[in-house]
């Protein structure tokens, strides 16, 4: 549990990312040091999602995410897509005055 603490604005801490289905159930962990940002965890959070499946295997890889600000990267954009997986994650206030269509 040493990586997984570190100081933040809020004193020495962990912080916990958890993903959960459409009714709140977990379907995977990861804990990092306080003073990282969330989207430094994106790929380990899911590479730990198990969706359980009414019969066999659960699957590793969800259909769709939904995420805060926080994840608003071209790469993760592109890693969901480059996996099939639709993200539904807000842009930042900052970045809607920059050239282009804005991320759907």
């Amino acid at each position: 549990m040493g990586p997984a603490l570190g100081y933040s604005r809020g004193g020495f801490s962990t912080k916990i990312h958890l993903l959960t289905d459409r009714q709140g159930l977990p379907l995977g962990a990861v804990l990092s040091a306080g003073q990282r940002h969330e989207s430094a965890f994106f790929v380990d959070l899911m590479d730990e999602v198990l969706v359980p499946q009414p019969r066999g295997r659960p699957r590793k890889r969800p259909e769709a995410i939904a995420g805060d600000r926080a994840y608003d990267a071209d790469w993760i954009r592109q890693w969901c897509a480059d996996k099939g997986i639709e993200s539904a994650i807000p842009v930042r206030e900052n970045m809607r005055d920059g050239p282009g269509r804005p991320p759907t």
